[in-house]
């Protein structure tokens, strides 16, 4: 992705890649089908009509038949990209899973799924007829991959290139100009929530996300919400994660998966939470409701390996932060002070606190919806006018009693014979 990001700021575009969401479903289906097809003239047109209208084709099914698409495309140049450590490409292949006879078991009745493992089932077999593997993916089949594209690509149409090589080569080749201050590999600080490493990967996020979605997206709108984690609530904890990682702890560990949306609605409801409850209780002790999110963080970072903390920290405090401005009135127990002052400060409270000012008008969000008529296109639309404030409450209710040594105003949660439970 890193390289399409690059190419299109070059002004190479549209680049066809699977990975961007809008090329799902229909794409990886009709992608399944053309490297199924053995007839090489069938499959050449095909491709011609897949590939109509692009610059650019990355990854697969075009890598798979660079000779076709060289005879298709007689003056394109290639770029082959290059790993320093070939047994990271093959741990990421294989971690894929797609291919697996559960992935299909388990997600046939999710869209795109059976067409993600015919693609790939469908580009390992290519690969083992053209090399004699008896196993694939493999080292072996990284290796005879590179060495194929270098046999039938011309002389001076053909880049190794690695991410490391930075600006220089690539634009040198593209006959390009490099470009002055934009760090290479670029970062797609919008759709990295949309990429997941495998299958199981996709799954767990998307059970951990969708109730809380739900939540976020009944209080604000359909199209609201579409936009703020499209936007500010994917590009800030993104942002702040570059700034840490490569600004100040030089790194460059790239991270991806929509736990980034995960942890920034914990932040939200964990807020939320410290609104109506300012703590709960654990036989004597007395917990601040908004540190669950902190503790699930570290469940998360010792349980679930190769999980960014430094990203999911990210992520819930700019959660946190959304929510800052909605906290309103005394807590006896003044666990954040600064969170406190600010709502004593702050004249009118809001439901998207500080991100108010990125969000979109309401006047513009209902002047789309009516143009597109989205509330009669799509079932369960929520309208600008009929988001409901509060619909769920916090998570937990409020509906715990009041434990001795509560001040006024406290309605603390407690885990000792309470009948509270998720939701309202």
């Amino acid at each position: 992705m890193s390289l399409k990001a690059a190419l299109e700021h070059l002004n190479y575009s549209p680049c066809h890649h699977l990975m961007e969401p809008f090329h799902q479903i229909s794409h990886i289906k009709r992608s399944a089908a053309v490297l199924r097809t053995t007839d090489t003239e069938r499959r050449q047109a095909l491709f011609k009509h897949l590939f109509q209208g692009y610059e650019v084709v990355l990854d697969l099914p075009g890598s798979a038949c660079v000779d076709d698409l060289l005879q298709i495309y007689p003056n394109a140049k290639v770029i082959l990209s290059m790993r320093k450590n070939p047994n990271v490409w093959l741990e990421s292949v294989k971690n894929l899973g797609v291919d697996s006879a559960i992935f299909r078991l388990f997600g046939y009745w999710t869209p795109g799924v059976v067409h993600s493992s015919n693609l790939v089932r469908a580009w390992l077999q290519i690969y083992r007829a053209r090399f004699g593997l008896t196993e694939a993916p493999c080292l072996e089949m990284y290796r005879e991959h590179n060495e194929w594209v270098r046999k039938i690509v011309p002389k001076g149409r053909l880049l190794e290139f690695e991410p490391s090589m930075g600006w220089g080569p690539l634009c040198d080749f593209l006959g390009k100009k490099a470009p002055i201050g934009i760090p290479f590999p670029l970062y797609r600080l919008n759709t990295y929530p949309l990429i997941h490493v495998n299958f199981l990967h996709a799954l767990l996020n998307a059970l951990a996300l969708t109730p809380l979605m739900e939540r976020f997206e009944a209080e604000h709108g359909t199209l609201l919400t579409g936009a703020m984690f499209v936007g500010p609530l994917s590009t800030l904890p993104a942002g702040a994660y570059l700034l840490i990682e490569r600004g100040i702890w030089r790194g460059n560990t790239a991270v991806q998966g929509s736990s980034v949306w995960v942890f920034v609605l914990l932040g939200i409801e964990a807020v939320k939470a410290y609104k109506a409850n300012p703590y709960f209780s654990i036989s004597t002790y007395r917990i601040p409701t908004w540190t669950t999110p902190l503790a699930l963080l570290i469940c998360v970072t010792a349980l679930v390996p190769n999980t960014s903390f430094l990203g999911h920290v990210c992520s819930l405090a700019v959660g946190y932060i959304c929510k800052l401005t909605s906290l309103s009135g005394p807590s006896p127990v003044v666990v954040v002070p600064f969170i406190d002052l600010l709502s004593d400060t702050l004249s009118k409270p809001d439901g998207l606190g500080y991100l108010k000012i990125l969000a979109p008008p309401d006047k513009i969000l209902r002047w789309i919806e009516g143009k597109l008529n989205l509330l009669g296109r799509l079932p369960h639309y929520v309208s600008i006018d009929q988001k409901t404030y509060g619909r769920y409450g916090v998570l937990p209710s409020t509906n715990a009693p009041t434990s001795a040594g509560a001040g006024e105003g406290s309605i603390p949660m407690t885990y000792l014979g309470s009948t509270q439970r998720l939701g309202a």
